[in-house]
C-alpha cells in the first residue's frame, strides 16, 4: 500500500518496500523510521501478531501523539475486525513495543482520526466520517460527504464535491530560517 510518510513527535515513519528485497532470503520487515532532530533512519519492527505476508496491508497514522498501525482481519466474517496497535514514540529509544490498543468491528478497515471523549473514536473510510463507541461497540455515521455541493464563484452555480480526502499533518524536513 502506497501512503505519505507520518510525523509524529519529530520522526517520519513510512512502509518498508518489501516487494523490492524479494531475492533476499529475509528482506526487511518494519516500519521505516527518520529522526528530523538527527537524520538517522532505523527499523521498527512491525507488532508480534502480524502475519509478515501481510506487511504491506496496515495504515500508518499518527493518533493522540502515538503511532497507530490499522490492520484487518477476516476473522470473524461478514464483519471485518480491524485492530490499531499503537507505539508510544521517544527520541531516546530506537525502537519502542506495539501495544495493541482497539479491535473495533466494522464492514471496512476504516482509518482512526482521532480520539472523542467518553471511549469513542473517529473513523475515516472514503466519503464517511463515522463514530466507534468502545464501550457499545456501536459504529454510527457521523458524516456523509458523498453528496455534498459547493457554490460556485457565480451565483447560483452548485458543483458536486469530487472528493473529500483528510490530509494529516506532515512536519517538514526543511527547517525555517529567518532572515
Amino acid at each position: 500500500m502506497w501512503q505519505t510518510a507520518v510525523t509524529v513527535k519529530g520522526f517520519l515513519f513510512w512502509h518498508l518496500d518489501n516487494k523490492s528485497y524479494r531475492e533476499q532470503q529475509q528482506p526487511p520487515c518494519g516500519v521505516l523510521r527518520l529522526s528530523l532532530e538527527d537524520e538517522l533512519f532505523s527499523v521498527n519492527g512491525l507488532p508480534g501478531t502480524l502475519d509478515p505476508a501481510r506487511d504491506d496491508s496496515f495504515i500508518l497514522d499518527e493518533l493522540h501523539g502515538e503511532l497507530a498501525l490499522t490492520v484487518g482481519s477476516t476473522e470473524s466474517p461478514p464483519y471485518e475486525t480491524v485492530t490499531i496497535w499503537v507505539m508510544s514514540v521517544e527520541a531516546s529509544k530506537d525502537y519502542s513495543e506495539w501495544e495493541r490498543r482497539y479491535s473495533i468491528h466494522v464492514s471496512d478497515v476504516c482509518r482512526p482520526v482521532f480520539i472523542l471523549p467518553r471511549r469513542r473514536i473517529m473513523l475515516w473510510k472514503g466519503y464517511t466520517l463515522y463514530r466507534y463507541d468502545l464501550s457499545t461497540s456501536k459504529l454510527s455515521v457521523a458524516c456523509k460527504m458523498d453528496s455534498m455541493s459547493y457554490q460556485g464563484r457565480r451565483v447560483r452555480s452548485w458543483k458536486n464535491l469530487s472528493m473529500f480526502n483528510l490530509k494529516p499533518y506532515t512536519e517538514s524536513l526543511v527547517r525555517p530560517t529567518t532572515g
